[in-house]
């Protein structure tokens, strides 16, 4: 497949100055950013397939022996960025924060604060505080990220909008429903004007709407919301991709309830 065996020769040369002993950083940096470009996002047809691929090279990278001698002040920040993201999508949390802080660090001090990059990764941290269970940690994220992108691009540019959804679902998991409808619907508004109703950021919104209205116990309503999200996602990808699969599972468990 293009794109993908380019990758092997840099790592592998790469991997062999590992093996005699000694580190080439910009051999590093070389292996480093031909990862990065490889990373595959959520908007890509199998993602999940490329991306399985590419974690096999970023455990070796991440390797705790080049770890711990790379001056990383000199590694690009957005390769870093981008395989921060990797280790999400693939599950690997503990080494995703890692990256994450390091990219933060990295981005505070060349950008500052308030830059796009940082505020990116502010939010990212967030996600991955949510995803681990570490509620007050993940609101702090949340809640300076949102003011820095509110402050930067205005309240209704689509990236303050994913972040006010990200609000929505940890304040629906902290029991806060009043709060996290405020959010949802903030969000979803401001989505379906900036980008679209079929847009999949807004049906993102969408589903997760559906799921705040199952779990009150707002069957008819949930059910109405699924099948919104499910007919947007069908138009856009094939039928095994994962916001499919899960908007498909969330309509199967609320079928299952209210029999």
């Amino acid at each position: 497949m293009p794109g993908y065996y380019s990758l092997y020769a840099c790592v592998h040369n790469w991997v062999l100055e590992y093996l005699i002993g000694k580190i080439d950083i910009t051999l590093f940096g070389l292996a480093m950013y031909c990862i990065a470009q490889n990373v595959a996002w959520e908007s890509t047809p199998e993602y999940w397939v490329v991306n399985s691929r590419l974690n096999h090279h970023a455990l070796r990278i991440e390797h705790c022996h080049q770890r711990d001698v790379v001056d990383w002040n000199v590694v690009d920040m957005d390769d870093i960025f981008n395989i921060c993201n990797l280790n999400y999508m693939i599950g690997r949390l503990k080494e995703a924060e890692e990256m994450y802080m390091r990219a933060l660090k990295g981005y505070e001090k060349a950008w500052g604060t308030e830059h796009t990059w940082t505020l990116d990764t502010v939010n990212n941290l967030g996600i991955l505080y949510a995803d681990q269970g570490k509620m007050a940690e993940a609101e702090k994220m949340y809640m300076r990220a949102l003011k820095g992108k509110e402050k930067a691009w205005g309240a209704e540019h689509t990236s303050t909008l994913d972040t006010v959804n990200n609000l929505g679902n940890l304040y629906k998991n902290q029991g806060k429903m009043a709060e996290a409808e405020k959010m949802y619907m903030r969000a979803l508004k401001g989505k379906e004007k900036a980008l679209g109703a079929e847009h999949t950021s807004t049906l993102d919104t969408v589903n997760n709407l559906g799921v705040f209205y199952a779990d009150q116990g707002k069957m008819i309503e949930a059910e109405e919301i699924y099948i919104r999200a499910l007919k947007g996602f069908k138009k856009i990808y094939e039928a095994d991709h994962p916001r499919v699969l899960l908007v498909e599972s969330n309509l199967s468990s609320l079928t299952s309830a209210r029999d």
